[in-house]
Formats: structure tokens, sequence, C-alpha cells
């Protein structure tokens, strides 16, 4: 019999609903397994979603502070709707692609209706600016629910197991490329994007959300140190948060910001006017724009945190600075911009490596095994 599986995530926009996607595209071409999804209405792809035609459990969350305030008193109805959908569907495992802050109080559930639940651990432990009050204890919660995890990073496989009460399996399934083609369709496998060449200024990246952990103070010093070097460079930072003050001495015009949330039909815009994406992260569980510069053979700058180091192949896709410093961080750059050949080959190997079409399917098999596994525990 073909196990009944709901994959859940209510996210509205992010890594969360982009990943889901990419998941559930991947897990529709196995015939072994009966599909449904649990979604968030208000997902920023909802509408790609819809057009998979799959059956599911989808729910209203909400689209600013005020209506989530409004939204979470009806937790307790949505818990017993949930339960319930469980049990008269006969669903055998919830597979969650990524937490969400109602999960831990819907969790429960899923065991009490006889389903088996297989948890996607993005982060075992939040980082600094995201500890809210409480919020690692509902993530550690909803860890120790999962009958099973995924991990992508060996880093956080081991950072999920430390934190639950009892041996689990956990499957580390590395994070592939998103699809940047905003099509719905797969990229064809071509052996790659062609090598890149410097251009002068070089070009540096940073993307993401500016959170203090992140350290793009550190790249700004970093900056600041390659251009009294004589190196020419510039920096684009590109997210929405708190910009760090520029150091003293360095030149505002070397730096350039765009402060705002970024869609995802930008992305690839972004990606391709740089030369080097920076990770200067102080503690990192994964980076989920690695593969994007990595699929547009975009080489990568990082520190060596957290699972980082799993991503950013030294000398191969990229440089692993040795610390977690602004001089460190220089110096890596300083590598990969002084040696042509180096950033060429960091180049190729990057888009040879990332290849959407041939990652995704070896996530969509790796997952359908674990879930196989639990719905036969």
């Amino acid at each position: 019999m073909r196990p009944r599986v709901l994959v859940w995530q209510w996210g509205r926009r992010g890594g969360g609903p982009r990943y889901t996607l990419e998941v559930v595209r991947a897990l529709v071409t196995d015939p072994g397994l009966e599909l449904r999804l649990s979604l968030s209405r208000q997902s920023e792809l909802w509408a790609q979603f819809t057009a998979l035609g799959l059956p599911g459990f989808h729910i209203d969350t909400y689209h600013d502070r005020a209506s989530a305030i409004i939204a979470t008193a009806r937790l307790p109805s949505l818990r017993r709707r949930f339960a319930r959908y469980l049990r008269e569907e006969r669903i055998d495992v919830v597979y969650c692609t990524m937490t969400h802050h109602w999960n831990a109080a819907i969790a429960p559930v899923i065991g009490l209706s006889g389903a088996r639940y297989l948890f996607t651990a993005h982060d075992a432990t939040l980082h600094p600016g995201e500890r809210i009050p409480g919020r690692q204890w509902l993530l550690s919660a909803e860890i120790r629910s999962a009958d099973g995890i995924i991990a992508l990073t060996d880093h956080v496989a081991r950072a999920a197991l430390r934190a639950h009460r009892t041996p689990v399996p956990v499957w580390r399934i590395p994070l592939a490329p998103f699809d940047l083609s905003g099509q719905g369709e797969r990229r064809p496998s071509s052996g790659g994007a062609p090598a890149r060449t410097l251009r002068r200024p070089v070009r540096l990246l940073f993307f993401g959300r500016l959170l203090a952990y992140k350290g793009v103070d550190l790249l700004l010093q970093a900056l600041r140190i390659l251009l009294a070097r004589g190196v020419d460079a510039e920096l684009a930072i590109v997210g929405e948060g708190a910009v760090p003050p520029l150091p003293a001495g360095l030149d505002p015009g070397r730096v350039r910001v765009d402060n705002r949330w970024i869609s995802d039909d930008e992305v690839a815009g972004v990606f391709e006017r740089a030369d080097i994406l920076v990770l200067p992260y102080r503690e990192a569980s994964q980076s989920g724009f690695a593969g994007t510069a990595q699929l547009l053979g975009v080489p990568i700058v990082a520190t060596p945190v957290g699972g980082l180091a799993e991503q950013v192949h030294h000398l191969e896709t990229g440089v692993v600075a040795d610390a977690v410093s602004a001089s460190a961080l220089a110096d890596a750059l300083a590598l990969l911009i002084a040696d042509a050949e180096l950033y060429a080959r960091c180049s190729r190997e990057s888009a040879r490596s990332a290849d959407p079409g041939r990652r995704w399917a070896e996530v969509g098999a790796t997952v359908a095994g674990a879930i196989r596994q639990l719905a036969i525990s």
C-alpha cells in the first residue's frame, strides 16, 4: 500500500515555501507515494502549489502583525481540525519541510492520530537576533516530538540529535539550488553555466536578511582592508534589515545598499551582477543562497562556521577563511581575486556541481526513502 503523506508548511514567504515547492515537485514523480499538502493560503507561492493539483488541508494564516494575533487565538480550533483531517484521511506520515511558530502547538496531535512525524531541521538552535523569548523552547519541543529528522548539514544533524531526548533516525539531505526560472519548470542539465571571469572593480555581494550574526560589519571592515591593499573592489548589500555603519576610512562610494525584501523573480538578476558571494557569518547552520550562487557559477567566500564549510568546498567552489575575522575574510577574498585560474576553476566547479534537476531529484529520492522507512516502522 502506498504511504499517505501530508507535506506540511505554513510559512508565507522566503525559504520555507520555496524549499517546500521544490521538494514536492520532486516527490510527485514518485508513484509509490500518495501526497497531500497543508499550506498557508497566504503563501507567496500559492499559485504554483495549486497548479500541482494535489489535495490538501489548507489554512488562512495572516497578513500582518494584527491579523497574526487574531489568527493565533484560533489555534485550539485549528488543532482539532488538523487532528480530525489526519484521522479521516488515514495519514501515515506528516512531513514538515520547515518549522513555523504554530507548529509546536499542532505537532503533538500527529502521534495521537497514529501518524509518524518527519521533521526537517533547518536549524536546531536559534541565531542571535532571532532569539525571541520562548522560541528556542518551541523549536526544541518540535524536534523532540519528531519520529525522524531531516537535516541539511551534518552540523545541524548533530545539534538536532543533542536536542532530542531519545535516539531517532536522522537523514542528512543537503540543500539543492533553488529553481530561479520562475516558470515552475526544471532547468535542463547542461553541465553548468560557463566559467566567469573577474571584472574590475570586483563586485562583492552580501545577500539576505541583515542580522548581527551574519557579520556584515566584518565584511565592511574586510572591504576597507582590501581597498587599502590596492584591490579594486566594491560591495552590494542586498536584503532587509539593519545595515551596520560604515567603518571609518571606507569610501561610501564603494558600497551600495538595497535594503528591502527581494522577490523571487529579482534574485537571479542580483546574483548575475556579482563576481563573488560573501558569507561573513559569525555562526550559521547553512546558507540557502549558496546553491543559488553556485547555480550561476558565482564563487563563494565564507567564514569557517556551522555548515558553511560543507556547502563551500575550499579551493574548489570558493574559499573558506581561516577564522571569523575581518582580516581573515580579507585574506580569503584577496586569494580568490588575485588568482584568475583559481577563480575560473571555482566558477566552473560551482556551476557543474549545482545542476538543479539532478540535485532536487536526489533530494526527492532520499526524502521518499525516509518517508517509507517511517511509514513501516
